[in-house]
């Protein structure tokens, strides 16, 4: 095939199977076929198929949509997997409310702008008896936010074999500096015991990691 015979974009957007993707990412996917293949012929290269080159852009990108996937992986909150799956009512009343308009920060009573969280935070206070609650999206923020209201410029004793990182960028030394805590690593990489943790009036917090998704051996 010459340079002149390869498809225009248009057509070859029509023999391409889209695999229910955004029209705007087959059509980029067709160009980038296309100006691969002619880069190809240029250099003597007549072997490359545009339309094989598109098929498999479009297949790599269908794979990274979202799906429905077996765990079974033995780990029941699993991170990449999506952590816990929702209720069917929790769901429903996720699209319900996602699908119209809410009163998010909105006080019905007063005509007035409302607290985002006010009625989680009732919740939470009646279910667990706490004075207050604040409902964050991950567990570094929970770690932090703790950290920082009560342990910043005071030690928090951690156990050498916790001091993990989880997700490739959450490092839990760095956590601790960045909430103004002091890391005051106790016991060993293998084992820590009761009594590696001093007792001393510095010590705000005494933070223990839940071993979820690591495990040490050796």
């Amino acid at each position: 095939m010459a340079v002149r015979g390869l498809p225009a974009v248009d057509s070859l957007v029509r023999q391409l199977d889209s695999r229910g993707l955004p029209r705007l990412l087959v059509v980029e996917s067709a160009r980038a076929a296309i100006d691969q293949a002619r880069a190809a012929m240029l250099t003597g290269d007549n072997s490359v198929d545009p339309v094989h080159l598109a098929e498999s852009a479009i297949e790599t990108l269908s794979r990274l949509r979202p799906r429905n996937v077996i765990n079974a992986t033995g780990v029941l909150l699993h991170t990449n997997l999506g952590r816990a799956p929702l209720a069917v009512a929790a769901a429903e009343a996720a699209a319900e409310h996602a699908t119209g308009y809410g009163n998010l920060e909105f006080d019905l009573a007063t005509g007035e702008r409302g607290g985002r969280g006010g009625y989680v935070e009732a919740l939470l206070r009646r279910l667990t008896g706490a004075p207050a609650a604040l409902v964050v999206n991950n567990n570094a923020a929970a770690v932090f936010l703790t950290l920082a209201s009560l342990a910043s410029g005071r030690s928090v004793p951690v156990s050498r074999g916790e001091l993990i990182e989880i997700g490739g960028s959450y490092r839990l030394p760095e956590l601790m500096e960045a909430s103004g805590a002091r890391l005051r690593e106790v016991g060993t990489t293998n084992r820590t015991r009761v009594t590696d943790y001093p007792a001393t009036d510095d010590a705000a917090l005494l933070l223990k990691v839940h071993p979820s998704n690591y495990r040490i051996e050796g």
